[in-house]
């Protein structure tokens, strides 16, 4: 070739394919997490006791009385006893801390001759603000005499009164009532009036709440104890006074509040239908629930069925509650095989609980492959700003288009991308449209569109990859023609090299 000629001829241009398959990348997978261990949730027991007056004498003629209650520790339960020395109770509401408490039904013993006194129970098991509270009585107001014991109780969870309250009434000696209190661990308490001027002992089995559980008027009194021990079934609780005296007494129990563990059900995966690839997605379904508590489940995979030894799904932990409800596990990085999954789920008051799937999940290897053929063209000498396809028409006979042969056993796309040129003294530039050292290069897909008019139908590469053809699988090809356009100008006139990279990729 001569460099006389006014018209400037460029050496070979070369294009080298290269092919590349890909999944996606590997992701660590979190180590083994073992559940949780829980604390055992403890029955509800005596915390601390107050009086409304200390002294001998009550209210009288007040519209309520108050005094601070002082809990040890953190009160999971209050009971209030009042006493009226008359025939009726005249408390007519009663607060902790500003919020109200609840009689407690069947709760009101009276003695309504001779030495007349009566002795009810206002009661708060839960939403009980801590610290040091005020206590109020609302009264009617008269000259009648009150007075009050404040008890607190403690424990782990709320609290509630536990069967019917035991009461003795009228005239008659004082002895221990025995309060049922069913398969519940209970705390016993008892309060009573006497018409004697003697303050009731407490009973066998029974502790006085002491001189801030007490009060004796002169010619009567009233007294607060609790059972010494705490347990279920039926046991004895109050007062031992042999001698025949006006008496209004109430005995009864108060239990931590039942507290049911969450219910956790993994129904999916069950073994039907639950193939997928490495690096696919699959929705764990479960439903959880918990009547009390707020709950979330941990998810993990297992080899077996039991001994909840799996290891953690990364973003299927601390999940919430629903019924059918879904978690998204990316199975990206798994080593292929059949996986149990199984949850464990707490409330962070009761041990935690687990299920295991009925079935498993398979999770096969991917399998993708690609080849072009033949894999390489000669576009041979053009001018520059010309172009050049590689259709029959611009290289006979027959043209050299390029076929990509796939075979995966998964869906992938099959992705395309260009490079700059080099080798012939300078570097051509990739572009849109060409320039001084620049050039262009374009792909058309021959097995979906008509490639036959260009430019119509092509598309200029990039150097980042563009989707040639989505969603293939199995066994097949692709057949794609090229379009290559040289620079308005090149400082330089040597053979130029053009890569194309295809990639087939899973979506």
């Amino acid at each position: 070739m001569k460099l006389k000629k006014i018209r400037k001829i460029f050496l070979i241009i070369l294009l080298v394919f290269s092919w590349l398959f890909s999944s996606r990348p590997v992701l660590w997978q979190n180590p083994r997490i073992p559940p949780e261990i829980k604390k055992a949730k403890a029955s509800a027991a005596y915390d601390a006791v107050s009086e409304s007056h200390t002294g001998t004498t009550g209210s009288a003629s007040q519209d309520s009385f108050s005094w601070t209650h002082t809990p040890v520790q953190t009160p999971r339960g209050v009971l209030v006893f009042v006493n009226t020395i008359g025939s009726s109770d005249l408390s007519t509401s009663v607060t902790y801390g500003g919020v109200s408490m609840n009689r407690v039904s069947g709760s009101t013993a009276t003695d309504s001759a001779g030495e007349p006194g009566t002795v009810t129970a206002w009661f708060l098991g839960s939403g009980i603000p801590t610290g040091a509270q005020t206590v109020t009585v609302n009264r009617t107001n008269n000259a009648t005499v009150m007075y009050a014991v404040c008890i607190t109780i403690t424990g782990e969870s709320d609290t509630t009164i536990v069967g019917t309250p035991v009461l003795l009434q009228g005239d008659g000696t004082y002895t221990v009532q025995a309060v049922d209190s069913g398969s519940q661990t209970v705390q016993r308490f008892a309060a009573g009036y006497s018409g004697g001027g003697s303050v009731l002992v407490a009973g066998t089995g029974s502790t006085s709440t002491g001189a801030s559980g007490q009060i004796d008027y002169g010619n009567y009194t009233f007294t607060t104890v609790f059972e010494k021990g705490r347990g279920s079934g039926s046991r004895d609780v109050g007062f031992s006074y042999a001698t025949t005296e006006d008496r209004a007494a109430v005995h009864l129990a108060v239990a931590a509040t039942v507290n049911n563990p969450p219910s956790l059900t993994v129904s999916q995966p069950d073994g039907t239908e639950d193939t997928i690839y490495v690096g696919q997605s699959y929705n764990i379904t479960y439903t959880l629930s918990d009547a009390e508590d707020i709950a979330t489940v941990d998810f993990y995979y297992d080899a077996n069925d039991s001994g909840l030894d799996g290891t953690a799904i990364t973003g299927c932990q601390d999940q919430g509650e629903g019924e059918g409800v879904t978690c998204s596990w990316n199975t990206t990085g798994m080593t292929p095989g059949s996986y149990y999954v199984y949850g464990i789920a707490t409330d962070g008051i009761n041990d935690s609980v687990n299920d295991y799937s009925s079935g498993v999940i398979t999770i096969q290897a991917v399998s993708i492959s690609i080849t072009v053929f033949d894999g390489n063209v000669a576009y041979g000498m053009m001018a520059k700003n010309s172009s050049k396809t590689t259709l029959s028409s611009d290289m006979p006979p027959s043209g050299d288009m390029q076929t990509i042969n796939y075979d995966t056993n998964v869906s992938v796309n099959i992705n395309i991308k260009g490079y700059d040129a080099s080798g012939g003294g300078c570097t051509w530039t990739l572009a849109s449209s060409n320039g001084n050292d620049q050039y262009v290069h374009q792909f058309c897909n021959e097995t979906d569109g008509n490639c036959s008019s260009p430019p119509t139908s092509y598309t200029a590469l990039t150097t980042g990859y563009q989707t040639l053809k989505s969603g293939v699988s199995g066994v097949g090809s692709v057949d794609f023609h090229l379009r290559l356009t040289t620079p308005t100008e090149s400082s330089c006139y040597g053979q130029q090299s053009v890569n194309v990279t295809v990639q087939a990729v899973q979506p």
